[in-house]
């Protein structure tokens, strides 16, 4: 999908690189244009949550995401939705994944 679908979808923002992307969805770091905050934009087809079960998968990672309070998972700032997508707008945190992260560190088994 063109990065300008994106783009017009989400017009307070400057998208500035994907940084993920998933069955359903497509991340991307970006900056609001008028406040200069970063933030994580995760796009999802709203056509992907036709089916109930692909609803109630959205509506649980909402519920989830509202849930969670750590320093190391991405707060969940606003949800924003469009005919063609549901937005979510997350704490950008760098660094990558968390699988990106676990595949670059040294676990030792005996622990």
């Amino acid at each position: 999908m063109n990065d300008s679908v994106f783009a017009k979808a989400a017009p307070d923002y400057q998208l500035i690189e994907e940084i993920g992307e998933g069955a359903y969805s497509h991340v991307f770091y970006a900056k609001h244009k008028k406040l200069n905050f970063e933030a994580a934009l995760k796009f999802c087809e709203i056509e992907s949550f036709i089916k109930r079960e692909e609803l109630e998968y959205l509506k649980r990672e909402i519920a989830i995401s509202r849930a969670m309070n750590h320093p190391f998972i991405a707060d969940l700032y606003d949800i924003l939705k469009t005919d063609e997508f549901v937005i979510f707008v997350f704490e950008y945190i760098p660094g990558g994944n968390l699988l990106e992260f676990l595949n670059k560190i040294e676990i030792n088994e005996s622990l």
